[in-house]
């Protein structure tokens, strides 16, 4: 069907669903929280997909998995929203803050890939997770996220990307650099309290605010191009 999806009330998964609607829209508002511990797949083909609810409850209530698929140019539209999800997350496409949104897959990654740019003025985002990839752009010069935080990671990926935000940047694991990578920030501190690793060029802008670091920033074996 080419009709929206749009239930406006609580949503329990008892199994495994998957809602395509062909091209209609996909929107779950803030009366319409997702619980249950199994596999949630969305698919609009060309239509928005929005999630303004929280999905799932905890660490220990999440959902199993959430697939996402559509065309449509802002890709998900998140926010505001907490997502607890056990399988990780892995968008594939772009993803668009609309409001303070955190996601939490405990022990599993969390990866946004090239195809997965980041959106979302005066925002804030929060990443739970095992392992954090970022290969696609945060932000933009004129339109910053206000904030990006990292969380339980043994590992944050970075590369190729440019991050734009107006708060601090701060990461406390190990930043394996795959990439180009610049983060920019509106005058507020950057600061990498574990070690920096990748022959890859590193670019930041703190504006009049401070840098600094904890860790080693490469090796003498492989250092940083620049």
């Amino acid at each position: 069907s080419n009709s929206p999806f749009e239930p406006g009330r609580p949503v329990n998964l008892t199994n495994s669903v998957e809602i395509n609607t062909s091209g209609g829209l996909i929107n779950f508002n803030s009366s319409s929280p997702i619980t249950g511990n199994q596999p949630l797949s969305l698919s609009a083909a060309g239509g928005a997909i929005t999630i303004a609810a929280n999905v799932g409850t905890s660490t220990s209530a999440p959902i199993a998995s959430l697939a996402i698929a559509t065309s449509h140019p802002l890709g998900l539209t998140l926010g505001p929203s907490t997502l607890f999800i056990a399988g990780g997350f892995s968008p594939g496409l772009p993803v668009n803050l609309a409001g303070t949104t955190v996601i939490n897959t405990a022990s599993s990654p969390i990866n946004f890939n090239s195809f997965s740019t980041i959106t979302g003025a005066s925002q804030s985002l929060s990443l739970t997770a095992s392992t954090i990839t970022l290969a696609a752009n945060v932000g933009s010069d004129g339109a910053r996220l206000q904030a990006l935080n990292f969380k339980g990671a043994s590992q944050v990926n970075l590369g190729t990307t440019q991050i734009f935000v107006n708060g601090g940047f701060s990461v406390s694991a190990q930043t394996a650099l795959n990439g180009s990578t610049t983060i920019t920030t509106t005058n507020t501190p950057i600061s990498f309290f574990g070690a920096i690793t990748g022959a890859q060029p590193l670019t930041l802008n703190a504006g009049t605010s401070t840098i600094s670091f904890t860790g080693d920033v490469g090796t003498t074996a492989t250092r940083l191009s620049s």
